[in-house]
């Protein structure tokens, strides 16, 4: 009997020792770094682009637009389009610090099993 009262008192001890009424104040600072790959893009350049193979501004347009979106570095999409026109002309705004020319150029290129083809492009610095 002894040895359980002595059980509880010592159990007793440990947690009123353990708990406090006080915030410890031990934690753990990270310091705040930003997360390029999560944050989002800001357009700071316009490509103006050929592109051959679409048939109509809904259906191409929006697939373009969507793979364009993919990309996490393009923010708008607009097309200059024509129904039966061969050319029609896609203008893209993107973030440099995200993604490249050349692989906008890529993904326009490779995506609906190769569907597009792109002729001439400028690209312009947005203000």
């Amino acid at each position: 009997m002894k040895n359980l009262f002595l059980g509880l008192a010592v159990a007793l001890f440990s947690i009123a020792t353990s708990c406090s009424s006080e915030a410890k104040t031990d934690a753990i600072v990270t310091p705040d770094v930003e997360k390029t790959a999560d944050a989002k893009p800001v357009a700071n350049q316009q490509m103006t682009i050929e592109v051959m193979g679409m048939v109509c501004e809904k259906g191409c347009g929006g697939s373009i637009r969507k793979e364009m979106k993919a990309t996490n570095g393009v923010t708008k999409t607009s097309f200059d389009f024509e129904d039966e026109r061969e050319v029609n002309v896609a203008t893209i705004d993107f973030d440099d610090s995200k993604i490249t020319e050349e692989e906008i150029i890529l993904a326009l290129t490779t995506m609906n099993e190769h569907q597009f083809t792109v002729g001439t492009h400028t690209v312009k610095a947005l203000k």
